[in-house]
């Protein structure tokens, strides 16, 4: 986990559940906590791609379309929050 993830929360823009940081087959990534769960969220995002959404998002309160993902960034208190929903 890189410097600029550990300041960042990522949230489910499905259900508003802040994201989780869990370990997968070849890398990490970060994931509703009701991925892969009987509620089958399918809300998650590869640690590459969450390095480019802390890159692009930088003003608070606008609706960013990155890669796959439509990301809504806040930033309050020095804590940087990107709702975030992938597009299926």
């Amino acid at each position: 986990v890189n410097m600029a993830t550990e300041t960042a929360v990522f949230m489910c823009a499905n259900d508003g559940s802040r994201m989780e940081l869990r370990s997968g087959r070849y890398s990490a990534f970060y994931a509703c906590p009701a991925y892969a769960s009987d509620k089958h969220c399918t809300n998650r995002i590869s640690m590459k791609d969450a390095d480019q959404i802390i890159r692009e998002c930088e003003i608070p309160g606008k609706l960013y379309q990155i890669r796959r993902y439509q990301v809504y960034f806040d930033q309050r208190d020095g804590l940087k929050t990107y709702h975030v929903r992938r597009n299926e």
